[in-house]
């Protein structure tokens, strides 16, 4: 931070320093300059006129230059269309922030203020800076201005700047999530949130996805004036003039959104240091090879840094475990199967190998990735390598028979007399595993847990899956392929046009169909507010990278469900709230609506494709928020024909390896449904230390990182959550994940491509633009 440049500071701050005629003082004073002539017109000398009086006579409340200038960078890198500030008093921020965005190119600037006679000074200074086409001013309390916007079909803000009321803070930003404001590329700039202290509001954009979602179902009730947290000179500040304030506690927001904070440090108009926070919700950042190398560097000497002790404790720990004998025998089942387990270089994979070996059966571990964890699993008997699958041609059903990774799976089968293949399809395999498990059960005598191809094809691409949801009457959202502009033009054409509509509109989604790692990081939600504004997003498009489809968007809570199916039959089931990269899960408790709901919807899809539906399937779920509690309507918008990460949840239940070898006997399992026996939370330690321990630090350096609210949920992970990939008596998979195999990804990084966000428990890196 910059020293403070002290011949421009204001006049100290008084007990009273503001509602004490000031304000309107201030228009006299800068009316009055001898070249009024030239401020005319010019935001710069209204700024420096208003910045006199602060200097001259007292103080005033503004942004003031330095912090002003750390909001004007932000706008000329985000080229807001739509900025919003709440709090406008004198127009300070309103003058400096509209010509900002003006000169952006943008199109307006809403200052929100409560106080008709500080709203009467902001309009008269903007006009006076000739703004008044840009920067309009919306008078009363801030959540009735944003109701008031949203009415009037303002679907979306590109950035936000937060300097009102400090209560109101959180409040306003949770209904501004609820009315669908904030999206994807929103960025808040937020005032004042270390001294004075906002503690709710910085809590909230740095709490994860679940913590936030267990807060918001838990709030069943309003208590107190939302003030709780806050100084008396803070919440009682407007009460001379507005009375005792009550903020609405009841609004909940949206838990789902994901927001990235920076602290940035700058100085009050009086030289008093000062901090505010800087978020964006999936803000997307396009960085420098420079710095796209450094964070890889600096991820491999973490790794470089924590070996010595991570090998001394794994080495104690698999000591400890062989000598007490804790490690599952190989010869504990009755009628000891070979078992082939495919995709073991991901959590799922290991998981369901490990329920195998426990069940004493003996186990086979095959992998496409040469670095797989299954190499030095323990419950793992034997390792091969697998040839990749065809990225760029998957082959024919009548070329399967030439197809390496088929045949090598096919060798495999043979050689080691397997019984059962249970497949973990990798996203980018999934076809042809299909395909090699029709061609398995034809040549051989072995049974696969794996989706024919033509079940697969069905499943995973989005259109013929909505088809097939129409067709069984299972409700849907309001679905169409696209593959052109026209296409989509045509589309909105017969639903209202191109224009958003006033009132409560439907919106849609515009999703790539398959695999489209960028694209998915990027769906637009349409119309918007102008038939120009739409055209020119859908021109962002990347229409030329495959088909896409069009889908009403559901303002809700997404789940994700994971299913074991034997010849049409669900045998085992999960539901659990999505995860972020799937990379923290909880199971719902079975006998709840919601959860039933959605294993009423596998079920009847399951028995719609018959006895040959053999394997697994994994369902996204959308349930409208503040849908009555008694009648719970599921959306699925999307399925995953393949073993779902959430499978771990099954880890204390080794009832699943029965389900999964009924397969084998004619007849069907008549036992009850296999649901996780008391679940463990599963969370993935080497992320949470980098995104919740080391990230906060560095970010709020050098405060320390207990006062975040990332530390907490991490320290809270690791004394009540399990890690995903960790056993006592498999601990050496663990190691080689953190240590062999993402430091050789971020070693390949460090010279090729670019990474935006990692799954460790996928081992799949997320391409960046």
């Amino acid at each position: 931070m910059a020293n403070f440049d002290d011949s421009k500071a204001y006049a100290a701050q008084e007990e009273v320093f503001f509602d004490d005629g000031r304000e309107i003082e201030l228009l006299h004073f800068v009316y009055s300059r001898p070249n009024i002539d030239e401020i005319r017109g010019s935001p710069e000398k209204v700024l420096a006129a208003i910045d006199e009086y602060g200097r001259t006579k007292k103080y005033l409340m503004n942004v003031g230059e330095d912090k002003g200038r750390i909001v004007t960078d932000l706008i000329k890198e985000v080229k807001p269309n739509i900025m919003i500030e709440l709090g406008g008093y004198v127009g300070y921020s309103a003058v400096l922030f509209g010509a900002a965005v003006r000169d952006a190119g943008g199109k307006t600037y809403y200052s929100l203020e409560r106080n008709p006679e500080f709203a009467a000074v902001i309009l008269s200074l903007v006009d006076l800076a000739g703004l008044s086409d840009v920067v309009k001013v919306v008078v009363g309390s801030s959540d009735e201005g944003i109701r008031r916007l949203a009415q009037q079909g303002l679907d979306k803000v590109d950035l936000m700047f937060i300097d009102h009321y400090k209560p109101a803070y959180l409040p306003d930003l949770k209904l501004c999530e609820e009315l669908g404001l904030i999206q994807q590329g929103t960025v808040l700039a937020a005032d004042n949130v270390i001294k004075p202290g906002n503690p709710p509001y910085l809590e909230y954009v740095r709490s994860p996805v679940e913590k936030k979602k267990e807060v918001f179902l838990a709030s069943t009730s309003s208590s107190g004036l939302g003030t709780e947290d806050f100084d008396d000179r803070y919440s009682q500040q407007y009460e001379k003039t507005h009375g005792a304030e009550r903020l609405d506690t009841m609004i909940k927001g949206d838990p789902r959104l994901v927001y990235s904070s920076e602290l940035i440090k700058s100085f009050e108009p009086t030289g008093v240091p000062r901090h505010g926070e800087l978020s964006g919700h999936s803000r997307l950042v396009k960085c420098l090879n420079s710095i796209v190398r450094i964070k890889n560097l600096a991820l491999l000497v973490l790794s470089l840094v924590f070996l010595p002790i991570d090998t001394l404790v794994i080495l104690c720990i698999d000591l400890y475990s062989r000598l007490l004998g804790t490690r599952p025998g190989r010869n504990g089942a009755v009628d000891k199967k070979t078992v082939l387990v495919t995709g073991v270089s991901m959590a799922k994979g290991l998981a369901l190998a490990r329920h195998f070996r426990r069940a004493g059966h003996r186990v086979i571990g095959a992998d496409f990735h040469a670095l797989s964890q299954g190499r030095v699993s323990s419950a793992i008997d034997k390792f091969y390598a697998l040839p990749w699958p065809a990225a760029e041609e998957v082959p024919d059903d009548e070329d399967i028979e030439d197809d390496e990774y088929a045949l090598a799976l096919l060798k495999i089968v043979r050689e080691d007399k397997v019984d059962i293949w249970v497949s973990n399809s990798d996203v980018s395999a999934a076809i042809q595993d299909g395909l090699a498990r029709d061609m398995i059960e034809s040549q051989t005598s072995a049974k696969a847990i794996q989706l024919s191809a033509r079940h697969v094809r069905l499943l995973h691409e989005k259109d013929s899956f909505m088809t097939l949801c129409h067709k069984l009457g299972l409700p849907i959202p309001d679905t169409q392929i696209v593959s052109s502009r026209s296409d989509i033009i045509e589309f909105f054409a017969k639903r209202g046009g191109l224009k958003l509509t006033p009132g409560e509109p439907t919106r849609y989604l515009i999703k790539p169909i398959g695999v489209n790692d960028i694209a998915r990081f990027d769906m637009p939600l349409l119309p918007l507010e102008s038939e120009e504004e739409t055209l020119r997003r859908l021109d962002s498009i990347p229409l030329g990278s495959g088909k896409f489809i069009v889908q009403e968007f559901i303002q809700g809570f997404e789940f994700c469900t994971h299913a074991l199916v034997i010849r049409g039959k669900v045998r085992a089931f999960v539901s659990c709230p999505s995860s972020e990269l799937l990379m923290h899960y909880k199971a719902m408790d079975p006998d709840t609506p919601l959860s039933n709901a959605m294993l009423e919807f596998t079920e009847k899809l399951a028995a719609s494709l018959g006895e040959t539906f053999t394997g697994h399937a994994s369902f996204d779920f959308l349930v409208k928020a503040g849908a009555d509690k008694g009648e719970v309507v599921v959306y699925p918008i999307e399925c995953n024909p393949r073993v779902h990460t959430a499978v771990v949840l099954f880890n204390d239940t080794p009832e699943l390896v029965a389900e999964y070898l009924s397969v084998l006997h004619d007849t069907p399992s008549r036992g009850p449904l296999v649901v996780p026996r008391d679940p463990h939370k599963y969370y993935w330690l080497g992320q949470e230390v980098v995104e919740r321990l080391l990230y906060p630090l560095y970010r709020d350096f050098p405060a320390l990182p207990h006062k975040t609210p990332e530390f907490r949920s991490f320290v809270e992970h690791v004394q009540y959550w399990k890690d995903g990939t960790f056993e006592t008596w498999d601990p050496w998979p663990w190691w080689w994940l953190y240590h062999v195999y993402w430091p050789v990804q971020f070693a390949r990084y460090l010279v090729w491509g670019r990474w935006h966000k990692v799954n460790v428990s996928t081992g799949k890196a997320f391409q960046a633009k």
